[in-house]
């Protein structure tokens, strides 16, 4: 089995709540982070005493745990953007390369 990227359980309530809170839902169909956004555009969100990039954290509650080694995509192009839907596991390179 590959090692793969997870989220240390148990993940308190109010971390939910917090980050439900901060998702934005857009005309386009994204679901914008309205929380901290670093100055790549990406959101982050304090979990379990860690600093967790928002789509991340979206990906792993909501479609599963990510592969290590691989990446997360952006097909809509919003680095803000936590809508499962809009995410894609992918390697660097071809994240890179699209």
């Amino acid at each position: 089995m590959p090692n793969t990227i997870v989220i240390e359980l148990p993940i308190a309530e109010d971390a939910l709540t917090r980050f439900w809170s901060r998702v934005k839902i857009l005309k386009n169909g994204c679901w914008g982070w309205a929380g901290y956004l670093c100055g790549n555009g990406y959101g982050y969100i304090k979990i379990n005493k860690r600093k967790i990039r928002a789509h991340r954290f979206a990906y792993t509650q909501l479609v599963g745990e990510i592969p290590e080694g691989l990446t997360i995509d952006h097909l809509c192009r919003n680095r803000g953007c936590v809508n499962p839907s809009h995410l894609e596991v992918t390697t660097i390179g071809e994240n890179v390369l699209r």
